[in-house]
């Protein structure tokens, strides 16, 4: 079902539903008692957590997980299917204009999860949220914020009081009204109240027997995430959980009709997502093509805030030039360790805290400490929407130097030298050790700069790999010039010699092909240690 992420509508219309009931197990037999569970969005996460509220709730239709995997679970069907009150809050709406206006949100949100319970209310003769009144659009007016800081404690009280039964609380979302604080400049106000909020309301509280957290990002802050004991942070490294979330081939091939060659383009197109050592594709492209008659398009990505991400990015660019364009014009994996998964808006953003951020998100993944682009409606994304933004970047930096330097009759080789390694310098790059490392980024740094610009103007990539060669051509028809780069990576500062980059060229002999056209060939050999550079120029 597109647009529904109700488990129980799932099941009453008889929809197509992998079943992913072994999450239920999981969540039951983890020995923590709060789980964080973190997936980029549409990854599935508020119909898992629609299928714990309708697994615990007390008085549940049990049939309705007939013929799936728990079902035959019995021994967990009797002691925990439709046993427990259980809280459900749904944080996606709690957005506001200003820091009054999020907290008149979360009011309505925690009056409707009073208003599930509003029989018990009845029968307890109170009404601390006025979920008895007619109409919940009434007395919407926010109390104080002692009250409103208090209210997740209370239900869970009042239930556990009530139904004399521990509680289990579900949050949808929890991120999203501090991604907005953020964005609108109240976070640390949206921070210090939400650390308060959760720690009243789970931590050291006697009426939760457990409680399942679903967000993107684990946000950190002082007394965030959640400012909690025993809480488990599953996230993409994690393997708990890791194959609760998105589909697998086996998944696909068991729920939908595909041949083949059907199975190679999903792979293609929406596979790559890796969660803990499980690789798994993503299920919001998955259900859309089928949904579209199996046209291969960018479904995911068109839910996608491009304008936000630009913004997070921004002032980032020159920092990530080097793994983007590896990622882009190498098409591989780019080596980086990602220990941690937390983000921290109040920190400094060092690579590694952009490179998690992107994983979280889902616009990078990560396995094997190597961030990857996951597939081709991912990569497309950033060839379309983002790249041009890191160009922008480049070309504010760069632009005009090396307009001016490639202009010239001749290359000066100082300034081409100077240029080079103060783009290596201003990025962050610890994988630099072959020359595809070099070639990708210089590939990128010189289409940035003079492929935008001019049209007279061609950039080619001439990569021959195993017989130890990485090359660029730059073709220019005003003046007639070619210039052929080609870079040698060394060991060491002291074995630095152009010369034998210049020598490969030559052997190669890649410039014959301009020979007698009346262009001006100039072959540059580049040599590579680390961030420091060494250039030779022949002109024939």
């Amino acid at each position: 079902l597109i647009g529904s992420s109700e488990f129980s509508e799932y099941r009453k219309k008889n929809a197509i539903f992998v079943d992913k009931t072994h999450f239920i197990e999981e969540f039951i037999e983890s020995f923590a008692k709060i789980e964080l569970i973190l997936r980029p969005r549409r990854f599935s996460k508020s119909t898992n957590l629609s299928m714990l509220k309708s697994f615990f709730t007390i008085g549940t239709d049990k049939s309705m997980f007939k013929g799936l995997k728990i079902y035959e679970n019995y021994e967990l069907m009797d002691k925990y299917c439709g046993e427990y009150p259980v809280v459900f809050l749904d944080l996606k709406n709690v957005i506001g204009e200003t820091w009054e206006l999020t907290l008149l949100e979360l009011w309505k949100q925690m009056r409707l999860c009073a208003a599930m319970h509003k029989d018990a209310y009845r029968k307890m003769g109170t009404d601390p949220f006025a979920v008895c009144e007619k109409y919940l659009e009434r007395n919407v007016s926010c109390p104080d914020l002692h009250i409103l800081g208090s209210s997740l404690f209370n239900i869970t009280y009042d239930l556990y009081q009530y139904y004399g039964k521990e509680v289990i609380v579900l949050i949808d979302e929890y991120d999203t009204p501090l991604n907005n604080a953020h964005r609108l400049g109240f976070y640390d106000k949206a921070a210090k109240f939400f650390a308060s909020f959760y720690s009243e309301g789970l931590k050291g509280n006697n009426a939760v027997e457990k409680a399942c957290i679903m967000g993107i990002a684990e946000l950190r802050c002082e007394g965030l995430p959640v400012g909690l004991n025993n809480l488990s942070v599953n996230s993409f490294s994690t393997e708990k959980y890791s194959s609760c979330f998105g589909f697998t081939i086996d998944e696909i091939k068991a729920n939908f009709e595909v041949t083949d060659n059907d199975i190679e383009r999903l792979k293609e197109w929406y596979n790559g997502y890796y969660f803990g050592g499980d690789q798994v594709i993503n299920p919001w492209s998955i259900v859309n093509w089928w949904d579209n008659e199996k046209s291969f398009n960018s479904y995911w990505i068109q839910t996608c805030q491009t304008v936000e991400l630009g913004k997070f990015l921004g002032g980032n660019e020159l920092k990530m030039l080097y793994p983007l364009f590896y990622l882009l014009y190498e098409g591989d994996s780019y080596e980086i360790e990602l220990s941690r998964t937390a983000v921290n808006y109040n920190n400094e953003w060092k690579l590694e805290n952009i490179m998690t951020f992107l994983v979280l998100t889902g616009y990078l993944t990560y396995n094997e400490n190597k961030v990857r682009i996951p597939n081709k409606e991912v990569k497309d994304y950033w060839k379309v929407h983002l790249l041009p933004q890191f160009n922008k970047a480049v070309k504010n930096k760069y632009g005009r130097r090396i307009q001016d330097l490639f202009m010239q009759d001749n290359l000066d080789v100082k300034v081409l030298t100077d240029i080079m390694t103060d783009t290596l310098m201003h990025t962050s790059a610890y994988d630099l050790v072959a020359e595809a490392s070099y070639h990708c980024f210089f590939v990128g740094v010189f289409m940035a700069c003079l492929n935008s610009e001019y049209e007279d103007i061609t950039i080619s990539s001439n990569k021959e790999a195993g017989r130890e060669m990485y090359g660029i051509n730059i073709k220019l028809f005003k003046p007639k010039k070619v210039c052929i780069f080609g870079f040698k990576h060394v060991h060491s500062e002291r074995d630095l010699n152009p010369q034998v980059a210049l020598q490969q060229i030559k052997e190669k002999q890649n410039y014959h092909m301009y020979q007698g056209l009346g262009y001006s060939i100039h072959l540059v050999g580049v040599s590579c240690y680390q961030k420091t550079l060494a250039l030779a120029i022949d002109e024939l």
